[in-house]
C-alpha cells in the first residue's frame, strides 16, 4: 500500500473518528478503518484496551468529557506499516476527567499517535501527550468556576 493511501487512512481516523464523532457514521466504517483485534494505548497503558468495539466506548466517553473536540493535524508521517502523527486537540472540558470536574471551558493540548497498519486498517493505536498540561487547564478552570 503506498505512503498516500496510508496517510489517507490516517486523516480518516480523526475525520470519521476524533472529529465530529457520530455514532451511526463510525458503527458504519469502523471495519474498514480499524481491524477487529485493534488495540488502543492510551498514555501510560502499555497493555491498551483490545477490540475495534471496546475503541468505540472510549470515544463516545472521550468526546463526552471534551465536546466539540477537534484534533488539528500538524505532521503526518506514513509509510506501509506505520504512521505517525504530532496534532493539537481543542475541545471545552465538559465531564470529570482524571477526578476534575467539568470546568465547561476550553481546553488545548499537544499530542502524538503512532499508529500500526495491517491490510489497509489501522492495528494499533498508541497515543502521547502531556497529562499535566491538561490537567492544569482543567483544574484553574474548575477553580475559576468555583
Amino acid at each position: 500500500m503506498s505512503d498516500n493511501v496510508n496517510e489517507e487512512l490516517i486523516r480518516r481516523y480523526y475525520a470519521d473518528f476524533a472529529n465530529d464523532y457520530s455514532d451511526a457514521r463510525v458503527a458504519a466504517v469502523i471495519g474498514e478503518v480499524l481491524t477487529d483485534d485493534f488495540v488502543f494505548h492510551p498514555p501510560n497503558n502499555v497493555e491498551g484496551y483490545a477490540g475495534a468495539e471496546r475503541h468505540r466506548q472510549w470515544l463516545v466517553w472521550h468526546h463526552r468529557a471534551l465536546a466539540n473536540q477537534h484534533y488539528d493535524i500538524e505532521d503526518l508521517v506514513a509509510t506501509d506499516e506505520r504512521a505517525a502523527t504530532r496534532w493539537t486537540l481543542t475541545g471545552t472540558h465538559s465531564e470529570e476527567v482524571l477526578g476534575i470536574p467539568p470546568a465547561r471551558q476550553a481546553v488545548t493540548v499537544t499530542g502524538q499517535d503512532f499508529f500500526r497498519l495491517q491490510g489497509g486498517r489501522i492495528a494499533e493505536l498508541w497515543r502521547a501527550f502531556d497529562w499535566r498540561a491538561v490537567a492544569q487547564q482543567t483544574t484553574q478552570a474548575a477553580a475559576q468556576v468555583s
